[in-house]
Parts: C-alpha cells; sequence; structure tokens
C-alpha cells in the first residue's frame, strides 16, 4: 500500500484551517462536532491513540551473515573499493 502525504498539510490541524475556510460555515460546524453526536468525534480521536508502533530495531539476532558473492566467487566478509582524492 503506498502512502501520499500531501506536504502542504503536514497535520490534521493544519487542514482542519484550509477546510474551514473552503466549505460552508454550517457543513464544517456539522461535521467538525462530529455530526451533532460527539460519541463520533471521541471515536476519532481516542481510537488512534490506542494504536502503539513497537520497533523491533533492539531484537535479539544472531544470525548475521557476513558473506557475499562477487562474479561467481564468495568472499567471507563483504567489501568494496572507492575512488579516492
Amino acid at each position: 500500500m503506498e502512502l501520499n502525504i500531501n506536504s502542504k498539510y503536514p497535520s490534521v490541524s493544519d487542514l482542519r484551517k484550509v477546510t474551514q475556510v473552503k466549505i460552508p460555515k454550517f457543513a464544517f460546524e456539522y461535521l467538525d462536532g462530529g455530526c451533532n453526536e460527539d460519541v463520533n468525534l471521541d471515536k476519532n480521536r481516542s481510537d488512534p491513540r490506542k494504536i502503539e508502533l513497537m520497533s523491533h530495531y533492539l531484537s535479539k539476532f544472531d544470525q548475521a551473515e557476513m558473506k557475499t558473492t562477487l562474479f561467481g566467487h564468495t568472499y567471507g566478509v563483504t567489501f568494496g573499493f572507492a575512488p579516492s582524492d
């Protein structure tokens, strides 16, 4: 799934400000107020806060493989060459 992010609106509050200007006042107030029921508005704010992202970069990993194959020959460790000044 590709995530398309519009850099003009880095946060919901930025998008809200633009929306407030672009749609009729009665429609904005209806939508901004949670469609007359704060239940939906509360869910829209609380449910995403329940999501917790967990990193795995500190998990145990003991199967590192340093071998590399180049032109049909396998080397015990990776290596490289770069031009120098």
